[in-house]
């Protein structure tokens, strides 16, 4: 298991921030202006599957081999795989031009997310339990918002309001993400792997 451990949470954690201003600006763009520019679109949708091709397939990778400590397994890595799923969906929407309604398969997800922010809660997980179980929550509770952007009458409302949510569980997730990497490479600074090191810069 040694071997295996990898720690690739802050840069999860930031990818998830990013990813989630991008759907805030997709969510103004075709929702709250309503006025679809296809070739800005296309480009983020392309952004979109690269993420999820790229956080599926973390995803899957880390639930077969568990690198992490114990059940942070579960709850962190499992959800890095639903994100992947996620932004696939809306990156095939987006790139292809379909109606934004299409986006609102997404919804079922959020439901998994908001159980595992009460998980994150009721078992104090992570070193800030409060902080990582709202980013779930909000993240969880954007993507059950999905499918009502498209109902006209209330639609831009809802839409103004999924920015919000969108936006503060993205400063969240990054802000979080980048603290992680400061103390991932602090605490990680004198580890050697099991074949020795290269002396560098000498």
């Amino acid at each position: 298991m040694a071997l295996l451990f990898m720690d690739p949470l802050d840069l999860w954690l930031m990818l998830l921030g990013v990813t989630l201003f991008a759907a805030a600006c997709a969510v103004y763009m075709n929702v709250v202006r309503g006025k679809r520019n296809d070739d800005c679109n296309r480009g983020m949708g392309a952004y979109f599957i690269g993420v999820g091709i790229y956080a599926l397939v973390a995803g899957l990778w880390g639930m077969m081999t568990w690198p992490l400590p114990g059940s942070n397994n579960i709850v962190l890595i499992d959800s890095f795989a639903l994100f992947g799923i996620a932004s696939l969906v809306v990156g095939v929407v987006l790139f292809k031009g379909l109606d934004i309604r299409a986006a609102g398969a997404i919804a079922p997800l959020g439901l998994p997310t908001i159980v595992y922010a009460f998980v994150i809660w009721n078992y104090g997980m992570t070193r800030e339990p409060l902080e990582a179980g709202l980013m779930f929550f909000l993240t969880g509770l954007a993507a059950l918002l999905s499918p009502t952007l498209a109902i006209q009458r209330i639609g831009r409302v809802l839409g103004v309001l999924a920015i919000l949510i969108l936006v503060v569980a993205g400063i969240m997730a990054f802000y979080t993400g980048m603290n992680a990497a400061f103390g991932h490479v602090a605490g990680w600074g004198n580890w050697v792997p099991w074949y020795g090191s290269v002396t560098v810069g000498e």
